[in-house]
């Protein structure tokens, strides 16, 4: 059986650190900014349209647009081809498993929290079951298995009905309405609130996973973390004006450069976070 490291070894030279928090860096999804301080406009509307959101959030790698781990991030779920999803299913796990080794201390740290007994994944936008992140963490990856619990499950009566029409269209169009009756928790805590580290495979906008949060600490839980594996990152970004903004943030994480050693929480190399 191939070592997790092995496994990992097929992302030598194709995985890119997320940057730390700083200027030029949104401090809840280190993303790019624009103005250089502040949050970016996702997390802005995360703020505002959410109960609540993960008390933080942190992110394996940057899932660059047209390059390996964001590829990986979608056959791994998406091909067709039952093959062609193995490889990348059992790469993505062994990246799981040696960041969580390595810096789920990190998440717990920031949460303010021991550890997170109770890990859970976010639903699937277009239903897979079993969804492969679910089987990754649920039984794949060891150090999470034995705390996996489905925690949530989509709710579309219920968000359908909280949604205006003009974002229902928009959810069709790309799934990024941000709204706590997304999803419903399928259990509530037994005592005093429970920490919950909720893990997904990339972030785009953060809607997914901030209405999951929204969710759990509605029903109880907390404190939340929010882990995922790619942070998805364009080069060439639509919106006018962004494309020098994106190259200076991709150069800084090129020039920081990937060590399994450090996190986007846990590096110190604040003036790498500066672009």
């Amino acid at each position: 059986m191939a070592r997790i490291s092995d496994l990992c070894a097929l992302y030598d030279g194709h995985l890119l650190p997320v940057l730390p928090k700083g200027n030029g860096v949104c401090p809840i999804c280190h993303g790019l900014l624009s103005s250089g301080t502040g949050y970016c406009y996702q997390c802005k509307e995360a703020q505002s349209k959410l109960p609540a959101t993960a008390d933080v959030i942190g992110f394996i790698a940057l899932a660059v647009k047209g390059e390996q781990l964001a590829t990986d991030l979608w056959v791994y779920k998406s091909s067709r081809a039952h093959e062609a999803r193995l490889r990348p299913q059992l790469g993505l796990s062994a990246v799981l498993w040696r960041w969580l080794s390595l810096h789920e201390s990190c998440l717990a740290n920031a949460s303010g929290v021991d550890g997170f007994p109770l890990v859970t994944t976010v639903p699937s936008a277009i239903h897979r079951h079993p969804h492969p992140l679910t089987t990754i963490v649920s039984s794949t990856v060891k150090i999470t298995s034995d705390r996996y619990i489905e925690l949530l499950k989509p709710s579309e009566p219920a968000y359908d009905a909280a949604c205006s029409e003009h974002a229902r269209n928009e959810r069709v169009m790309n799934e990024r309405v941000m709204n706590s009756k997304r999803y419903v928790a399928t259990r509530t805590p037994t005592g005093n609130p429970e920490p919950v580290l909720i893990i997904d495979d990339t972030f785009t906008s953060g809607a997914h996973i901030q209405s999951a949060a929204a969710c759990l600490s509605d029903a109880g839980y907390g404190p939340i973390a929010a882990l995922c594996i790619g942070r998805h990152f364009n080069r060439r970004p639509e919106k006018r004006g962004y494309i020098q903004f994106a190259e200076s943030y991709y150069r800084a994480a090129r020039q920081l450069g990937w060590s399994w050693d450090e996190c986007s929480l846990c590096n110190t190399c604040t003036s790498a976070g500066t672009i």
